[in-house]
């Protein structure tokens, strides 16, 4: 008889209950139970409470046969249900009832091989403040080796080949523990008993530093101090850590940071920080109880935090420009605190690679392709079997709110609120790409693996599809995929179908684009298309556990929609089955097609020639960076207005923000997504209230003009208002947008929740100020909080509308 305790407390099975003698059950876990000490945690809680039996690792989760008086089992029981264990996770502890046999011991056994796997695989995990004590202990065996770790710390997802999650299948099997390593890991009360990538100076992983310069290895006798001494001279270091290679550099130093940037190619886009301490972080950044608690995490992200205009440590301009935020994390390994226990300085680390490619992760290819932008390689024999990046985040409304979910949190598997009924693989969209596998109730979202633009990340993205469904046992009979034709994404899907590219799409005529909109009923190959911003809605949806109609706003760049153009700024009615376009802006040509993503200028230039026509251009605005700096390609470019029915048309809201961004910051190019807006952000003053006028909701659909918005910001600026103030009032403006079609869609149609999602929601002031402006009118309200808003969710939306339209 089979029983699921995790649903009904720990009702024991009926026909045991009332037994006086022992009984033996059969308990089966699963969840995040392997590789976060639960063996030793269950042998220990058996010893203690005088249990017999024994437990291992099989590939469903761990499996415990155990032996004893109905009292004993009852609070062992309950003990297990309610484990102290920091990095574990139960999903279900399932009991069947067995013959007693008699067994006078506890023990641990070998793991159990099967070829169906269930297993989930924990997240790599920062140091823990046990180890960090023994790692600065003079009379520890392990002081300063910096690959210390124990069963609540260290890496696991980054090691792992295969599960169960044991030894022999991580990269740590190349080192055979010595005596003293194994005495430990085989001591049922020792912090590794059983902690897998167990090491020591005498058995373990070594560090080795090899220079560019010299192409010769260092020696050197404090390896730390020579480095701290190379970045103390502008230098800058490769170093292997647990998913990946950084480039690490002084974040104090203007010159580093200019140097690391031509190198790398990185022009724009802002650095992260690691630093020594939470306290120093209060020095350089304003931080809340919250922030605090998620640096402060087992999975140490980095988070955006407030920079602090008086603090005495100055972080270089180089690192984030402009931005009032900066990216901070603390360091999460052993070599992290050795290095900064030397450097005692504030340190970019940002990803090892060539701008828009997968960070580096195996030693000879790190080699190759950093030798042009470190001096120095700090790399160890420890191999890393997928490549993580960090995690990113912020806090909104008191809770975490990814930009990246990677390191730490990545593989551990998002809980659907529904079961698909075939596995299913979701190949997600093309910047921030992720992927999605799911099978049952789990739903795996890789981590993040960049833009799907080039061949290395291309090849990145199918080696982590292939890694993914060995290591979780997943077959994929439905694949879904993005409904943009080029994106690499989709052509991936087609190609692992073994069909002809076909992508489906309805291509209405645009004024039936605000129609309800269903998918077709699937040929039987396997294949579905998902609307990209159905799926940002989706994404929200499964994200907060929601099933039913919502009210859906997906802001972001671009995506596919259902008339062929490039959509983006969408207000959908929407469950997982459907969705009805209710409003967007109305669309506006991309003079020269993605080159007007790379350069907000162009549509600056469209909306001043749908004001101004082909009349000459006003006083003011001949003089404005934004001419002046294109005035001799700017004819050029107007002209493709002459052939409107050739260009590619958009609602996308980014690119509304992009042309504002462009008149008030002269952003004329990006070096990476998001960057005008994101300096649009910059300079808003927070006191400023008001807005511009919006049209009065009169019936629906609603294609609100951005050409209207983009001229009151015009008048400002002639006005010579502020600019600080002007981009408040154009932020401003598009909450209340937010607000006013929420309002109206609550009269029309009796919904109020609203879920928010796209990557323009990464706009803090703009989600701060929507969320207090729908609360305040009573609305329920969903944004995302397992994953981020941007396209590194449409993966897990895609997998939401398979599973209900399949």
């Amino acid at each position: 008889m089979v029983k699921n305790i995790r649903d009904s407390g720990l009702n024991m099975p009926i026909d045991v209950v009332e037994c006086r003698g022992s009984v033996r059950f059969r308990i089966y876990i699963t969840g995040i139970v392997q590789g976060v000490g639960f063996r030793p945690f269950v042998y220990n809680t058996a010893i203690l409470y005088g249990i017999k039996g024994w437990v291992m690792n099989d590939t469903n989760g761990v499996l415990i046969e155990a032996e004893s008086s109905m009292d004993k089992m009852a609070i062992f029981l309950a003990a297990i249900e309610n484990n102290p264990l920091p990095l574990a996770h139960i999903d279900a502890i399932k009991i069947e009832t067995l013959d007693p046999l008699g067994e006078e011991t506890f023990s641990i056994k070998t793991s159990n091989y099967a070829r169906h796997k269930d297993t989930l695989i924990s997240p790599d995990i920062a140091t823990c403040e046990d180890c960090l004590k023994e790692l600065f202990d003079e009379n520890d065996r392990r002081y300063r080796y910096p690959f210390i770790n124990c069963i609540n710390c260290g890496p696991r997802f980054s090691i792992t080949t295969d599960i169960p999650y044991d030894r022999e299948n991580t990269t740590m099997r190349e080192f055979e523990m010595c005596a003293e390593c194994k005495r430990e890991y085989e001591d049922y009360t020792n912090r590794r008993f059983h902690a897998q990538p167990i090491a020591c100076p005498k058995c373990g992983p070594s560090l080795k530093l090899y220079d560019f310069r010299s192409e010769c290895e260092v020696k050197t006798s404090n390896i730390y101090t020579f480095i701290a001494n190379e970045i103390q001279k502008n230098k800058i270091i490769a170093i292997k850590g647990i998913g990946g290679y950084h480039l690490c550099l002084s974040a104090v130093s203007e010159k580093a940071c200019t140097e690391l940037r031509t190198r790398k190619r990185r022009y724009a886009k802002p650095l992260a920080v690691m630093v020594k301490d939470i306290e120093t972080v209060k020095q350089i950044c304003d931080l809340s109880e919250e922030e605090e608690a998620v640096l402060l995490s087992p999975e140490h992200p980095i988070v955006l935090l407030r920079k602090k205009e008086d603090s005495l440590i100055k972080i270089a301009f180089g690192v984030a420009f402009g931005s009032q935020y900066l990216g901070v994390m603390l360091p999460y390994t052993p070599l992290h605190h050795l290095l900064l226990s030397e450097v005692e300085m504030p340190l970019v680390m940002t990803s090892g690679n060539l701008s828009d490619e997968p960070i580096e992760y195996l030693d000879d290819e790190a080699k190759e392709h950093l030798c042009n932008i470190a001096d120095f390689m700090l790399s160890h024999d420890r191999g890393i079997a997928i490549r993580v990046d960090d995690s990113v985040t912020h806090v909104i409304d008191h809770k975490p709110y990814f930009i990246r979910r990677s390191r730490g949190f990545a593989p551990r598997p998002i809980k659907l609120p529904f079961s698909v009924p075939q596995a299913i693989l979701a190949c997600g969209a093309e910047l921030k790409s992720t992927f999605c596998l799911a099978k049952g109730e789990y739903a795996f979202l890789s981590h993040h693996l960049g833009d799907l633009e080039n061949y290395k990340t291309y090849v990145s993205f199918s080696d982590a599809i292939k890694y993914y469904e060995y290591i979780f046992d997943v077959d994929p009979k439905i694949i879904t995929y993005d409904l943009h034709p080029e994106y690499l994404s989709t052509k991936f899907a087609y190609e692992k179908a073994g069909v002809d590219p076909d992508p489906f799409s309805s291509s209405l005529p645009e004024q039936e684009s605000y129609m309800r909109t269903t998918y077709p009923e699937q040929k039987g190959n396997g294949l579905l298309g998902v609307y990209h911003h159905h799926a940002h809605v989706a994404s929200c949806m499964v994200d907060n556990n929601r099933f039913d109609k919502v009210i859906g706003f997906a802001f972001d760049g671009s995506g596919y929609g259902t008339d062929g153009s490039l959509w983006g700024s969408e207000v959908f009615i929407a469950d997982f089955k459907s969705f009805q376009r209710l409003a967007s802006l109305a669309p506006i040509p991309l003079l020269g097609g993605s080159q007007a993503v790379k350069e907000p200028w162009r549509i600056a230039a469209y909306h001043i020639h749908a004001l101004y026509g082909d009349d000459a251009i006003p006083q003011q605005l001949s003089e404005m960076e934004v001419y002046k700096n294109n005035e001799l390609v700017w004819p050029d470019v107007l002209s493709l207005t002459g052939s409107l029915h050739k260009v590619t048309m958009t609602t996308g809201m980014g690119r509304l923000f992009d042309a504002v961004s462009s008149l008030l910051c002269g952003v004329d190019k990006i070096d990476y997504e998001g960057q005008a807006a994101i300096e649009l952000e910059s300079i808003i003053s927070t006191n400023e209230k008001s807005s511009y006028p919006l049209p009065a909701i009169t019936d629906l659909p609603v294609k609100l003009d951005p050409t209207a918005i983009f001229a009151c910001v015009l008048d400002d600026i002639f006005a010579k208002t502020d600019q600080s103030v002007i981009s408040a009032r154009f932020h401003n403006t598009i909450v209340q947008f937010i607000l006013n079609m929420c309002i109206y869609i609550r009269q029309k149609y009796n919904l109020d929740t609203v879920a928010l999602s796209g990557g323009v929601f990464q706009n803090r002031y703009l989600l701060d100020h929507t969320l207090n402006k729908l609360k305040q009118n009573s609305f329920k309200l969903l944004i995302h909080n397992k994953v981020p808003a941007n396209d590194a969710g449409i993966s897990l939306g895609q997998v939401a509308i398979a599973a209900h339209v399949i």
